[in-house]
């Protein structure tokens, strides 16, 4: 959104909403927005690192005083600076709370014939040679997901960008809310859709009626193959690259794990592709767009991906992934798997990621995450499957920690 329409955009608000955000937090009246172009020479990046206007929709929203932005100039992965004698404490980095909440929503577990069939498109692998990663503070100061303390002027900016790349002008969009909805969410309704921004800062898209894919197309959960929902990706990139609106789209099929039928199922994302091994992990895990099916070749839903990620912490330097298995073996680790932990000649895969349960954690850090094969669980419904629990161990140095994970027999 160009700065000159800011106030334009703000009167499509109801005041309704306005008086909400304003028993909340007094508005900063100096915020400015503007879009990061989109792709700079390498002799203008030092420019563009120093501007103060950060765009609002495409990666960051503008930072807190004192924060950095992830921009792929800012989120190097092996400054000299950021790093630090092993036996030596950075003092410009805080020390880090490493406790993890999951919530009770069962636990996180792949049911598979074999762990090669499970997919994505993470741009990291064994071969990076990663020194750091950043740590976000969450913004959402969330007591509960009905009780988060929502930023209706981000919210508000997000609606209205999504909107216009679906065609709206200025004059059609009537921003609203719903007084019995459990969040405080912004919605945007027209004949054949309906935006709903979130606190945290995701758009939900649903399709009234929903469009219907060309027939040579397999758009459906459990009975696409990876080859048919890649193909659908490359038909919906094509078609919705307004809405993608990547400089540099990248194909994310997430999945191929199977339900109690034994039938497989994959997930259509993407995110942009920069170029860089710290940036493409950011984009990858947090600035998202998705693709639902309604499971009869008709996408239903598109949800974007845009979390809040101002409040930057600072680079962390991070462990290898051996020093990280280390830890694994010495119980020092989180999960939500129900049974005891079977040893370390079950790990299966391994990943670098970070953890985006948006209004559980506090701060947003990366962890390693273990596919462990679950002896207890082999062949539990009859077909000749697998299941393997993930178990997380943080990726940041020890040293800048507190309440380090300690497996005590009991699942979280």
């Amino acid at each position: 959104m160009k700065k000159e329409n800011l106030s334009d955009a703000i009167n499509l608000i109801n005041d309704d909403i306005i008086e909400q955000a304003d028993t909340k937090r007094n508005i900063n009246k100096k915020y400015k927005v503007m879009r990061i172009a989109r792709v700079c020479v390498a002799a203008c990046l030092a420019l563009a690192i120093s501007l103060t206007a950060i765009t609002i929709i495409r990666n960051n929203f503008p930072s807190a005083d004192n924060s950095t932005p992830p921009t792929p100039n800012n989120t190097t992965n092996s400054s000299a600076e950021q790093s630090t004698p092993d036996n030596t404490l950075n003092p410009n980095l805080p020390i880090l709370d490493a406790t993890m909440i999951f919530g009770d929503g069962g636990f996180e577990g792949y049911m598979l014939h074999d762990i090669s069939e499970l997919v994505n498109a993470n741009p990291w692998n064994e071969e990076c040679d990663i020194k750091t990663l950043p740590v976000y503070q969450n913004t959402l100061d969330a007591k509960e997901y009905f009780d988060i303390d929502a930023d209706i002027e981000k919210m508000n900016f997000l609606i209205i960008d999504v909107a216009e790349r679906f065609g709206l002008k200025r004059d059609e969009i009537e921003i609203t809310t719903d007084p019995h909805a459990y969040t405080k969410s912004l919605f945007v309704i027209t004949n054949d859709f309906q935006i709903r921004v979130d606190p945290d800062l995701s758009a939900t898209i649903k399709f009234e009626p929903t469009i219907s894919l060309p027939e040579e197309y397999n758009f459906t959960y459990n009975n696409s193959t990876y080859d048919d929902m890649l193909e659908v990706a490359k038909y919906l990139q094509a078609e919705y690259s307004d809405i993608i609106d990547f400089e540099n789209p990248q194909i994310n099929i997430t999945g191929g794990d199977y339900n109690i039928s034994n039938q497989q199922s994959y997930n259509i994302e993407f995110f942009d592709g920069s170029g860089n091994i710290t940036q493409d992990i950011i984009n990858y895990t947090f600035y998202r767009v998705a693709f639902y099916s309604n499971g009869e070749n008709q996408l239903y839903m598109i949800r974007i991906y845009q979390p809040d990620l101002s409040q930057k912490i600072g680079d962390y330097p991070i462990i290898a992934k051996e020093k990280a298995t280390e830890l694994l073996s010495n119980g020092n680790f989180a999960s939500s798997v129900p049974f005891d932990f079977p040893g370390v000649e079950y790990v299966k895969k391994v990943e670098l990621v970070y953890r985006n349960a948006h209004w559980l954690d506090k701060i947003y850090m990366p962890y390693y995450k273990f596919y462990i094969e679950l002896p207890e669980r082999e062949n539990w419904h009859g077909n000749g499957e697998k299941e393997y629990g993930a178990y997380y161990v943080p990726a940041v140095d020890g040293k800048y920690l507190k309440n380090m994970p300690v497996y005590d027999g009991r699942f979280n």
